[in-house]
């Protein structure tokens, strides 16, 4: 097979069309190499049925690019599909923090990240939990995310007014732990910011949690769920609110922090590794381990406002310098370079 001028790469996600972390990965990815001129074609493999025009396009790839260690394994069980072509594995996050430390699961992956040419990860931390269950690390590259908002004109229309807005974007499932600061901030709606509002935006994936923050939003006046906002909004939302909080247990890498920070957002964050990777604490943002902490660090800085001017600009510099897309295209580039260089296929 020759590269010949078009560079063909098979894209599997496990999503695309429902608005999730893994989506909005899939499409930046697709949207920079696109742009830079390689021939894309993604296939939505939790979403989507496989077909012959799919095995079509699998055959004419020279890369087979992954999206998601332990999801695309289990879809490999029932799905008989030879892959002879340069195969790129990004982690989709929870694969690397939680199914990696589970036996079962682990079988089911470890044959295809042995068969992987290269292995991506958004942190340094995520490398070093896959040192623990990989020959080497040789091919684990890591390669941050950066932000993306795509093309598009939305004007998003805020119906919930308050001073501040809190706004936490996540899907609604346990590891996101949406409510994890409810009583925090009704003391805080009720000790200093009567006008005070929390909005929760992100698709249902767990039905479980989805009740819960129903639940939620009829016991406090302030807290709202917005439901799923379109992502060529995102931008726009991010304009109109104050604060932008993330509450997860862990985190492969939070794109939602990245854009906030992009945006000029003052951000707080649950401390984990994820989260650690991209906020210096009292540097562009605060991280906080208990509710208490959050209260405490919330308002030393928000009622400062030198403190939470210096914090923003500091965030601001600090994504031109660490996150810049042409820098992530370029890392992506290289490496599919050197795949097909060690590989059979004359580029």
């Amino acid at each position: 097979m020759k590269c010949e001028n078009k560079k063909n790469v098979a894209f599997f996600t496990p999503y695309y069309k429902e608005n999730r972390g893994n989506a909005t990965t899939a499409k930046r990815l697709e949207a920079l190499l696109t742009n830079a001129g390689w021939n894309i074609n993604i296939f939505a493999y939790d979403e989507e049925e496989w077909t012959k025009e799919h095995e079509q396009l699998l055959k004419k790839a020279h890369i087979i690019h992954v999206l998601h260690f332990r999801r695309f394994a289990e879809w490999m069980k029932n799905h008989d599909i030879a892959i002879n072509q340069p195969l790129v594995i990004t982690s989709g996050g929870t694969d690397v923090n939680q199914d990696l430390f589970d036996k079962e699961k682990m079988k089911r992956m470890s044959t295809l990240l042995n068969k992987s040419a290269a292995l991506t990860v958004f942190t340094e931390d995520a490398k070093q939990k896959l040192r623990k269950h990989l020959p080497s690390v040789e091919k684990v590259h890591v390669i941050p995310q950066t932000p993306y908002f795509p093309e598009g004109n939305c004007e998003y229309a805020l119906k919930e007014n308050g001073e501040p807005i809190l706004f936490l974007p996540a899907g609604l499932r346990k590891v996101k732990d949406v409510l994890y600061l409810k009583e925090e901030v009704n003391t805080l709606k009720n000790t200093q910011f009567p006008h005070l509002k929390l909005l929760i935006a992100g698709s249902i994936i767990e039905e479980e949690v989805y009740k819960e923050v129903l639940n939620a939003e009829r016991e406090y006046d302030w807290l709202h769920y917005i439901g799923e906002v379109p992502y060529e909004c995102m931008n726009a939302l991010y304009e109109k609110v104050d604060v932008v909080i993330n509450t997860s247990l862990h985190e492969g890498q939070s794109g939602a922090l990245l854009e906030a920070m992009a945006k000029q957002c003052f951000i707080l964050a649950r401390k984990n590794p994820g989260n650690e990777s991209i906020v210096g604490d009292d540097e562009n943002g605060l991280l906080f381990t208990t509710p208490e902490e959050f209260i405490t660090k919330f308002l030393n800085a928000y009622q400062n406002e030198k403190i939470k001017s210096q914090i923003i600009k500091n965030a601001t510099e600090f994504m031109k310098s660490n996150f810049d897309p042409n820098g992530e295209l370029s890392a992506y580039e290289r490496l599919y370079g050197q795949v097909l260089k060690g590989s059979r296929i004359n580029c």
